[in-house]
């Protein structure tokens, strides 16, 4: 199934990206993304509860911080983590409704 992700790189660029979710090497795809092993956040992304990711090993790797994704991830009542994020964040989108005339 074809979904959306949006990336936020370190920078604050945000970028959507579409991919298969069915597609195997999905999981690979969002790692290479990320650069690492992926560890799940919960964000609230307008307005509603999304999954993020960041790279499990950000912090080791000595990622550079990424601001947006922090504010993003505190301003999240959903998250109970706390400090901020390194390198960059993928948030899962909703795929858009097709829409027939």
């Amino acid at each position: 199934m074809r979904k959306l992700l949006l990336l936020i790189g370190t920078d604050g660029t945000e970028r959507e990206i579409a991919y298969n979710d069915r597609q195997p090497g999905s999981l690979k795809f969002m790692q290479d993304l990320l650069g690492g092993y992926l560890e799940s956040v919960h964000v609230l992304w307008e307005g509603a509860k999304r999954q993020a990711f960041v790279d499990e090993d950000g912090l080791s790797k000595r990622l550079p911080f990424n601001r947006k994704a922090t504010v993003i991830l505190r301003g999240s009542r959903v998250s109970s983590e706390v400090g901020g994020i390194v390198g960059p964040m993928i948030i899962l989108l909703p795929t858009p409704k097709e829409t027939t005339e």
